[in-house]
């Protein structure tokens, strides 16, 4: 009898596991690069020299004659901004996302391992990787028609949830009805943890998120207070603009996080779903092989 292999499941896995430790690693060493570059700044502020006076405008000879001096009636030209351009809007944007400081990497990477786990699962819990229905027809048939060699065969063929179930309850079908129904329910609860897998990544990210962003703000309240510290007057536009640079964050950590929690409970509906399936579906087996040992009894 041939044994089932996994090694190319596995293998992703395997691969997928290592970019999540990675995104992890990374999204550890952040918080602390925040913190240094707080100390850097407030460092700099200490030792950074006062200003020089900007030295004054040169005499200029009044007998000197000016032959290329506007007339005072000539009309006066005003400014006029150029209409923004995408190139402008891009680079703009670009600014804000820099002007977060780096706490808006560990939150660009939460979003990166969001999409990634979730296009991964929702691909492995699509409909042809749970219990196709020709597939499932195909092995119903077999089983009633007491070709069980051929089903086994054609379920080691197979990597989907419902041919993992189908093979143990057939290759099982010998002993009693209760006990070859417990070990299909043993197997499918196996395959539901197996589709459950990584599916807490996305919860975990969409609970991760708001906290960095949370935690850039304070780091950059942080730095906004330590430079306006020693300032006698400060400016109320500088407090303004450190104040809603220091809400990037919190911003981008609610915009990650959102998004990332309605695809958590979306892929765990699909979990679900497909727990559901692959319970009709081994009910449905068992019965095939129950009407087929009555018959042939």
């Amino acid at each position: 009898m041939p044994v089932y292999s996994r090694k190319t499941t596995d293998s992703k896995e395997a691969l997928m596991n290592r970019w999540i430790g990675i995104g992890l690693i990374l999204w550890v060493l952040f918080p602390v690069m925040a913190f240094a570059e707080i100390e850097g700044d407030t460092s700099k502020a200490q030792t950074s020299p006062a200003e020089e006076p900007k030295p004054g405008p040169e005499s200029v000879d009044s007998s000197a004659p000016t032959p290329l001096e506007p007339s005072s009636t000539a009309p006066l030209q005003t400014q006029v901004n150029p209409p923004p351009t995408p190139e402008n809007e891009a680079s703009t944007e670009q600014g804000i996302v820099a002007r977060g400081g780096p706490l808006m990497i560990p939150i660009g990477l939460c979003s990166l391992i969001v999409l990634t786990v979730f296009f991964e699962r929702l691909w492995r819990l699509s409909t042809r990787h749970v219990a196709p229905a020709d597939f499932v027809r195909k092995v119903l048939k077999l089983a009633r028609d007491g070709a069980y060699e051929q089903a086994e065969t054609a379920c080691l063929q197979s990597e989907t949830s419902f041919a993992q179930v189908a093979f143990v309850t057939i290759k099982n079908k010998h002993l009693p009805h209760g006990d070859v129904k417990g070990i299909a329910e043993d197997r499918g609860s196996q395959e539901v943890t197996r589709l459950e897998r990584r599916v807490g990544v996305v919860g975990v990210m969409a609970t991760i998120a708001p906290l960095l962003g949370l935690l850039g703000t304070v780091t950059g309240m942080i730095q906004v207070f330590q430079k306006i510290e020693k300032v006698a007057d400060p400016d109320i536009g500088l407090l303004a603009g450190g104040i809603w640079e220091a809400l990037i964050t919190t911003g981008a950590g609610l915009t990650v996080a959102i998004p990332a929690y309605v695809m958590y409970r979306y892929l765990l509906s699909r979990v679900d779903q497909a727990s559901l399936t692959l319970e009709e579906h081994s009910n449905d087996l068992l019965e095939a092989i129950g009407d087929d040992q009555t018959v042939t009894g």
